[in-house]
């Protein structure tokens, strides 16, 4: 499990050590302060390599979100697409009901 965890880190790094110097020497156009929604991409990431759907699923819709925002696509600004964190919040919520909430690391379900 710690290998993959560290998969995906060293993943991101070669990333963003890649695009960076792309973005620098001119070859990618990249607008200032708008890339940084990778990072949650790398934290569901992760979070899904610990099995932990629901956060994984909420990361990656809030990394769309703020992606689409940060390049006004879909003709989403952060000004008009604050609602679609509320839709998030509730995906989040609806997926902990269904799959009887979050586990704790440590816990233990006693039989009686």
């Amino acid at each position: 499990m710690r290998e993959s965890k560290n998969a995906v880190w060293g993943s991101f790094l070669i990333l963003v050590g890649v695009l960076l110097p792309l973005e620098r020497s001119g070859w990618l156009h990249v607008p200032h302060g708008s890339a940084w929604p990778l990072i949650l991409f790398a934290f569901a990431a992760d979070s899904a390599i610990d099995r932990r759907i629901t956060r994984a699923i909420v990361l990656t819709l809030l990394g769309a979100i703020a992606l689409c925002a940060s390049f006004s696509w879909l003709g989403l600004s952060y000004t008009h697409s604050w609602p679609l964190l509320l839709v998030a919040a509730g995906i989040a919520i609806v997926i902990n009901a269904l799959t009887g909430g979050p586990r704790r690391r440590g816990t233990r379900e006693v039989s009686q």
